[in-house]
């Protein structure tokens, strides 16, 4: 027995079920199901999937949409794949919907009712929903809908048009329309903004429109369909009831309120409001003032006789508005190329849910068809790092491509450029880097440095410190230190509450002194790098920015991804260079350079120092001061001294206390260190002791009255 030819198979009723429709239904629909074959037949395209076919008719003609010559009307299929598509759970992203190319989109009038009556008569009211079948379950329960294939296609972009033609043709003037998108719609910035959209330009014709919530099932979403099969037309009559009451007022009518959503989002952790396209935070005196020109928009209020309208300013019924744009929480979450994500991410606590205030990157990645291709840069890069050592300049380049490669990553270490030269090309490395992060990019000086405030800090990735003449003051070096490893960063600007923001921000410092940072001998943050080359021709600047502007920024950013990183990572230390060392000497005490001899060579240090000290392994402080000024002459004393040795000349017993013959002391091991690192308190007492008989008692009570003076 041979199957009937138009017989359906299983999956494909299946689908119309989940939507709530029969087969007689889907025959009165005009839907009709291809399989695989049929389907690849029709357009090259098209993939080789069985799938419904959908025709779209004119509501007035009851013909098709006619927009190519020699080419069918317009429809769209969908596919019925029967494979789940997806990988350890993951949904199933493949495309469900399609049509041939070169059409303008068209509106979906459902063929089981006599639309020219309908949409000529404003008293009836429309329904507007994102998809056919939901469309096509709803005109058969009686809700006469108008079926959109995607929430932004009742208009055409390309084709200049801002309401499709068949939409124009609807009196909408006084007539209640109701947008019916999925229950996911809040959490969906760009659909919000598509709904916002249509409402705008359906009440530019005299729409009274309205947006209809459809509750979730748990995790997952809810079409007009979805919602009709489980619930049924009086449950879903019961929301257009709350659709009409709640709000302040039909959509609509209240524009500036759409105004506000697509420039402002508030931030409830923290009760300021941010201006969506810079990121800036506002306190509500000030977003109240920068729009307080919009027009009154009219908030509904319950009176003794009933609800009322009550004019008032856009900001305030904006703040009181149930579809405002908010999220709970600000962050800055830099995104990889060609990664699409949404500002607002939402969560089943809302206070949980965030707004990435992250710009976006200056410039695409591109390989350009510059004839010099990077090499401009490559030029400038070799000049800035002429007579470098081996390997430094390749660290350099690494250390540009790593945040670049992997966004938002905080390197545990700045890049300090010096020299005496101007124009040589130090702040040209930042100016480039400006062009690749764009927005993500600023620049600073010892003013920003040393001010409480710190909003300069917030929603960056590179930061140019230009002429930094730095401080030996200690408390400059620690925020310093901070500023480069820390992982996130507290904002505090004038007139705002404080607020956290993961901090990734990677330092570049440029200056004219060769002692501009106080670094200390065990560094590991700071890569430093003098730049000894003569300045760069004066008519080179002018076409090298141009050559940035005109797609070289571009070819860099594609050079800098595409680069060997060998080894180096967010953590890898810098390397100790010529000007690294030159900078650690300059920037020691006399102190610091006396222990950095203890350390290497004590023996030539203390030749000639007091009896007592040629003996033992173990010093106190006082012991160490005594050999570094025997005639008490310098102001130092031993904690300036200790603080010296810090770092320098390791402790015994870890670091803790010994009570010895010359009471509780710190002891430093100025001999033998690998002995004494592994040495028990029992040892370095006996130590200790033995070396009181040395000299002789004489020289022990010497010293003892010597060591009061500390």
């Amino acid at each position: 027995m041979t199957k009937r030819k138009d017989q359906w198979p299983a999956h494909a009723l299946a689908k119309l079920a989940s939507s709530g429709l029969t087969r007689a239904q889907a025959q009165a629909l005009g839907i009709t199901f291809l399989a695989a074959p049929q389907t690849k037949n029709l357009h090259p395209k098209f993939e080789l999937v069985d799938a419904l076919h959908l025709a779209y008719v004119d509501p007035w003609t009851n013909d098709g949409f006619h927009d190519l010559e020699g080419r069918p009307p317009f429809y769209r299929l969908r596919y019925l794949r029967q494979d789940s598509g997806s990988a350890f759970g993951e949904k199933d992203k493949r495309p469900r919907y399609t049509n041939e190319p070169g059409f303008m989109v068209h509106a979906y009038f459902p063929t089981v009712l006599e639309w020219p009556a309908l949409l000529a008569d404003s008293t009836q009211p429309l329904f507007l929903t994102e998809g056919e079948l939901k469309a096509a379950k709803a005109c058969c329960e009686g809700f006469p809908t108008i079926g959109l294939g995607g929430v932004d296609s009742f208009s055409s972009a390309v084709r200049g048009v801002r309401l499709l033609p068949e939409l124009e043709r609807v009196t909408w003037h006084k007539r209640r329309v109701y947008i019916v998108y999925d229950s996911d719609a809040e959490a969906k910035p760009d659909v919000r903004r598509a709904m916002n959209r249509l409402a705008k330009t359906l009440g530019q014709r005299g729409a009274l429109t309205f947006q209809v919530k459809l509750p979730a099932a748990g995790d997952e979403k809810v079409g007009l369909d979805d919602y009709l099969v489980a619930h049924g037309r009086d449950a879903f009559e019961a929301l257009l009831g709350e659709a009409f009451g709640q709000g302040p007022e039909p959509l609509a009518y209240n524009e500036p309120l759409f105004q506000l959503n697509d420039e402002v989002v508030y931030i409830a952790s923290t009760g300021f409001f941010v201006h969506q396209a810079t990121g800036v935070p506002m306190k509500k005196e000030t977003f109240t003032l920068t729009y307080a020109t919009l027009p009154k928009c009219r908030l509904k209020k319950e009176t003794a006789k009933g609800p009322a309208w009550e004019e008032v300013p856009a900001t305030r019924a904006w703040i009181e508005w149930p579809e405002r744009t908010q999220a709970g929480m600000l962050v800055y979450e830099p995104q990889p190329y060609g990664k699409s994500f949404e500002r607002l991410t939402p969560h089943a606590d809302p206070m949980r849910s965030s707004w990435n205030v992250w710009p976006g990157w200056g410039v695409a990645p591109e390989t350009r068809r510059h004839p010099d291709g990077v090499q401009w840069f490559l030029d400038v890069v070799d000049h800035v790092f002429t007579g470098a050592e081996p390997g430094v300049k390749e660290w350099f380049l690494r250390w540009l491509a790593f945040p670049l490669r992997y966004p938002g990553t905080k390197l545990f270490t700045a890049v300090i450029l010096h020299g005496r030269g101007q124009g040589t090309g130090k702040s040209l490395m930042g100016h480039t880097m400006k062009r690749l992060y764009g927005k993500n990019y600023t620049e600073i000086g010892n003013e920003e440095l040393s001010s409480s405030f710190n909003d300069w800090a917030a929603r960056k990735q590179f930061i140019l410190g230009d002429e930094i003449t730095g401080s030996d003051k200690r408390e400059f070096a620690e925020r310093l230190k901070r500023l480069i490893t820390q992982p996130e960063v507290r904002v505090n600007e004038k007139n705002l509450p404080a607020y956290l923001l993961a901090d990734c921000t990677n330092f570049l410092f440029t200056s004219n002194h060769g002692n501009a940072f106080p670094l200390t001998d065990n560094d590991r943050r700071y890569f430093v790098h003098e730049v000894t080359a003569p300045p760069l021709e004066e008519d080179f600047f002018m076409p090298y920015y141009l050559w940035l502007e005109d797609g070289g920024a571009a070819t860099i950013m594609d050079y800098l991804l595409e680069l060997d990183l060998g080894d180096f990572n967010a953590r890898t230390k810098a390397p100790m260079t010529l000007a690294k060392e030159a900078m650690i000497a300059g920037n020691r005490s006399e102190l610091e350079d006396w222990a950095l001899r203890l350390r290497d060579d004590p023996e030539v240090v203390l030749a000639g120092s007091a009896p007592y000290t040629i003996a033992g392994d173990l010093w106190t402080p006082g012991q160490l001061l005594e050999a570094f000024d025997p005639e008490g002459k310098s102001r130092a004393r031993a904690r300036a001294l200790g603080l010296a040795l810090n770092g320098i000349v390791p402790k015994a017993n870890e670091g803790n206390q010994v009570r010895g013959p010359f009471g509780k002391q710190y002891y430093y091991v100025v001999r033998n260190r690998e002995l004494w690192a592994s040495a028990n308190l029992e040892d370095i007492k006996t130590h200790l002791t033995d070396r009181t008989r040395g000299p002789g008692k004489t020289v022990l009570a010497s010293a003892k009255r010597k060591l009061r003076k500390y």
